[in-house]
């Protein structure tokens, strides 16, 4: 798959109060001039199929992932619930593989969209910043739990597509750890974002997590450093990809609890 722009969505909550910002999947956004992250050819991760409004039934079959549920005969049936209008569905995916595919996209679409509507530049930075550990590890449980239909894609997706957050992560990582974060805080911070991402879900763009003095101290001194390194996640152009996996989002679409959803708006076809 081709693509093109970042752009960043809205979905509209139950009572319809958050709009998209594009109208069509086809709008983009140009990226602002600025300091761009390590490769400015780098990719993002991308996810274009939107979910089924009803439940989804794939007759194909299924196969385990690593340490997870047994595979089932070629005659089994997976049934999906419809994907909700709010919070982040899959973070608690019995799936390691789905689990983390939603903590990774859906934070990747609660910073996109702090980052180009939050009433505080700085907050959403900090937000960033939070997420960071989280980003991290939910690429490594990307990789490590990856479904074995999808190991020819593995370099692709882990290697190309999900590379440029993931190195701004590390970078976040590094700047926690000199503004005096230990690993438990790594930790706590860390947790601190699931909380919020979980109660917030991705359609709130003044998501912020809840840090203790110390901690949101840690934080800010972080994310105000990084701010002169790397330009926002809405104005970095590395965050631009050509990287096709139509078999990763096939597996996404028929599997896991997102059915495709998650990030399916931030990256569209230029």
């Amino acid at each position: 798959m081709a693509v093109g722009a970042l752009v960043v969505t809205a979905c509209a909550n139950g009572d319809g109060d958050t709009e998209s910002l594009a109208t069509e999947p086809t709008s983009t956004v140009a990226t602002a001039d600025g300091l761009a992250d390590d490769d400015p050819t780098s990719p993002v991760v991308v996810v274009d199929e939107p979910g089924s409004d009803g439940e989804r039934v794939d007759d194909s079959a299924t196969t385990a992932t690593s340490g997870s549920v047994p595979a089932t005969s070629a005659a089994a049936t997976t049934t999906l619930a419809t994907v909700p209008d709010t919070g982040v569905p899959g973070l608690d995916s019995e799936l390691p593989f789905c689990q983390a595919w939603s903590t990774f996209a859906g934070s990747f679409q609660a910073l996109a969209l702090a980052s180009a509507l939050a009433a505080d530049a700085d907050a959403a930075r900090q937000a960033e910043v939070a997420a960071a550990s989280v980003l991290t590890a939910a690429v490594a449980a990307i990789d490590d739990q990856l479904p074995a239909e999808l190991d020819a894609e593995r370099e692709v997706l882990t290697g190309d597509a999900l590379s440029p957050l993931l190195r701004r992560a590390e970078r976040n990582v590094d700047a926690l750890r000199t503004a005096g974060a230990s690993d438990a805080d790594l930790d706590a911070i860390g947790d601190a974002w699931l909380d919020a991402l979980a109660e917030s879900g991705v359609d709130d763009p003044d998501i912020a997590p809840v840090l203790a003095g110390a901690l949101a101290a840690v934080v800010a001194d972080a994310a105000a450093v990084v701010a002169g390194e790397i330009p926002p996640i809405s104005q970095d152009p590395s965050l631009v990809t050509n990287a096709a996996i139509p078999e990763t989002e096939a597996y996404l679409l028929a599997n896991c609890p997102d059915q495709g959803t998650l990030a399916g708006n931030d990256i569209v076809d230029g």
